[in-house]
């Protein structure tokens, strides 16, 4: 018998226990209830004989007495029902209760549904003790979904699953049937559903319709928490239908968890377990394959530009700046750019800056035509991460990845003041700013020379925030304590 259905069986059997309870306030009903309660428990009881095992059968001959019962009851016609006979109607179903909680059952099965190759790394680390574990059956779906990349509400359908590790072992989405399947546990790390204007997932894997058909609906969040303008800011999370639909949420810490609560928002179903995203980097040991350029690099340092979608949106300077990185590393034969636009940056230009793809094409064309520099288009960020010796970045979860590399990072938006004014989730002000005044030329230079004077101050951070390798083993242990008991 499949685990879920055990506790469903649990579950109507303990629905009994309180109709059985009506049977002293409705006695001129007493026939029908009787009559209910007798048919819920054959269903039932034709089920667990399926087993076809010992204890099915101790089962079924338990609910066999109970049937018994209920038709002795009835035939007390005429008499009034009393408190002994339900007394003796609820030991029965805890005992049953008790045998179906005894009851062995197949193995948990656990389904991953990414989405992005490229957002893998938020669900790794779980999915790897999740594999470890002998009680559970694992499966990696990845998802298709639609890039809307016009401006006019068209859409492209879209499948990465042929870009997922070789070592994760996926199935093709066609083959599987949400309602047979019914995952004990499914992961999401998509909470938008139809609420996103540059992709959208299918449908049929929207997370209300996987909550239909699972036990629990975990979603974690594809990004890691850093900085907010405001607690509602904070809280703009729970207004996603992922958020809503899940029945538990993966939080980064105890004051993320807390201001939601503060708020009203549902922080029960939140887990405090850290970011399986800080896993990947810090057990990540591939890098990027650049034996084209390898006698380039032997006396290079190399950098790492890292452009986000909110970056681009935001920033009105953006083309400035990235013009003045272009012309930095055409200047600098000594380093190595490699550039690593977000996987839907693109998407976004084409469905809502649709008269900039031009000013986008043009960069694009310089990096590729630059000696010393690439493009990074690769569905996995870790290999970038580890082969650069610095970051560029205007703020997304890559930073604070980035960050417990203890490599120096230089932020093209915000200021180290800006630590005063707002709430730190992950606190990064002790990287270099390019609006406190430090160039990009300045920058590369520092790093040619080994220069970087906050590093021991990262490096205390680091060690008090604690991010080690073990959110994964986190979530996982966390859900699979929350299937049993709940």
């Amino acid at each position: 018998m499949r685990f879920y259905r055990k506790k469903e069986l649990i579950s109507y059997l303990q629905e009994m226990k309180c109709k059985q309870q009506k049977l002293l306030v409705l006695q001129e009903k007493y026939q029908e209830i009787l009559y209910d309660l007798q048919e819920c428990a054959i269903i039932i009881g034709e089920e667990v004989e399926t087993e076809k095992t010992t204890h099915s059968k101790t089962i079924v001959k338990k609910l066999e007495d109970y049937c018994e019962m209920i038709y002795q009851i009835s035939l007390l016609e005429g008499q009034a029902i009393l408190q002994k006979h339900v007394d003796k109607l609820d030991c029965m179903i805890s005992q049953i209760v008790q045998k179906m909680r005894e009851m062995s059952t197949d193995k948990i099965r656990i389904a991953f549904f990414p989405y992005k190759a490229s957002m893998w790394d938020c669900m790794d680390s779980v999915w790897k003790c999740a594999i470890k574990d002998e009680r559970c059956v694992v499966e990696v779906i990845p998802i298709p979904f639609f890039e809307r990349n016009n401006g006019k509400n068209e859409a492209v359908e879209c499948y990465e699953g042929d870009l997922f590790p070789q070592y994760v072992k996926v199935r093709h989405y066609s083959t599987y049937n949400l309602s047979q399947e019914h995952p004990d546990i499914a992961y999401i790390h998509n909470p938008y559903d139809q609420c996103n204007r540059v992709t959208m997932v299918h449908p049929y894997f929207f997370s209300k319709e996987i909550k239909k058909n699972c036990d629990k609906l975990i979603y974690i969040p594809y990004y890691i928490a850093g900085i907010y303008t405001s607690e509602q800011k904070v809280c703009e999370m729970t207004e996603l239908p992922g958020f809503y639909n899940s029945s538990y949420v993966i939080v980064q810490t105890e004051e993320y968890k807390k201001i939601l609560k503060n708020n009203g928002r549902e922080a029960d179903k939140c887990i405090v377990a850290g970011s399986p995203k800080f896993d990947a980097v810090l057990t990540n040991k591939e890098t990027l394959k650049l034996d084209y350029y390898a006698d380039t690099l032997k006396d290079m340092k190399i950098f790492l530009l890292n452009t986000s979608i909110s970056g681009f949106l935001k920033n009105k300077d953006w083309f400035t700046i990235m013009d003045e990185i272009v012309e930095s590393f055409n200047k600098d034969t000594q380093s190595f750019l490699i550039w690593r636009p977000h996987p839907l940056l693109e998407a976004t230009v084409n469905a809502l800056r649709i008269a900039e793809r031009e000013q986008y094409a043009k960069i694009k064309i310089k990096i590729q035509n630059m000696e010393n520099a690439i493009i990074d288009y690769s569905a996995n960020p870790l290999k970038a991460i580890k082969t650069a010796d610095a970051l560029i970045s205007d703020y997304s979860s890559l930073v604070p990845q980035y960050y417990v590399t203890e490599k120096p990072i230089l932020c093209l938006n915000g200021k180290k003041e800006y630590r005063e004014k707002y709430i730190c989730i992950f606190d990064h002000y002790d990287c270099y700013f390019y609006n406190d005044g430090l160039s990009i030329e300045n920058f590369i230079k520092m790093v040619q020379e080994s220069n970087d004077p906050a590093k021991q101050v990262r490096r205390l951070y680091i060690k008090k925030m604690q991010f080690k390798k073990n959110a994964g083993k986190i979530v996982h242990e966390s859900v699979m304590r929350k299937l049993k008991e709940d």
